[in-house]
């Protein structure tokens, strides 16, 4: 029988796993910068290098996390503990979308958004994209590898091509029709790739 290592956490696990999966982590521990534990997991197919870095990269951590911290940092009572956990996963797609173009962003966002198996494509206040989802479970740690693994495969899959599209508009190199059917080629294209 081994014995646990006190220093290994949720995502140092998570890390190893992927890691193997050729899915390449890493792990942003708890500084004073850094309020909570996070994963950084590149979603990038094939992993980047130094001459090609990554494009897509998923970050990981626990809502509750977050909540504690806020509370730590205003000085306020702890939370308690609540009997759920949620693991969030953020996604900036790195593209910011300017004033002009936020109908037919909207538009095309709400068309991939019925696409997208997990998770919702969203603007922020600063108008950059991003992905975002939040797995739920009874505990941290039932949150299990393949059910990690399962959503981080599904945006690979996914969210490039939609990123494409969605580029493509911002820039004004395609209409919205346009990238709805680029987008549909390139996904049945994708899904019969062997």
């Amino acid at each position: 029988m081994t014995e646990a290592n006190p220093t290994e956490t949720y995502f140092t696990r998570m890390a190893g796993v992927l890691d193997q999966l050729e899915m390449p982590t890493l792990i942003l521990p708890v500084t004073e910068e850094n309020q909570i534990e996070a994963l950084l997991v590149s979603l990038d197919d094939p992993p980047p290098t130094e001459e090609n870095p990554a494009r897509f990269v998923a970050q990981l951590f626990f809502a509750s996390d977050a909540v504690t911290a806020a509370y730590e940092q205003s000085g306020g009572p702890e939370p308690e503990e609540g009997e759920t956990a949620i693991l969030q996963f953020a996604l900036a797609l790195g593209l910011n979308c300017p004033e002009t173009r936020h109908l037919d962003i909207y538009r095309l966002m709400s068309i991939y958004n019925r696409i997208l198996p997990v998770g919702a494509l969203d603007l922020n206040e600063e108008n950059e994209l991003y992905v975002r989802y939040g797995l739920l479970a009874d505990t941290k740690n039932a949150i299990t590898i393949p059910q990690v693994v399962e959503v981080l495969e599904i945006f690979s899959f996914f969210i490039p091509i939609m990123a494409d599209g969605l580029e493509d508009v911002i820039a004004g190199e395609a209409t919205l029709e346009e990238a709805i059917a680029a987008t549909e080629r390139e996904l049945i294209k994708s899904a019969q790739m062997p």
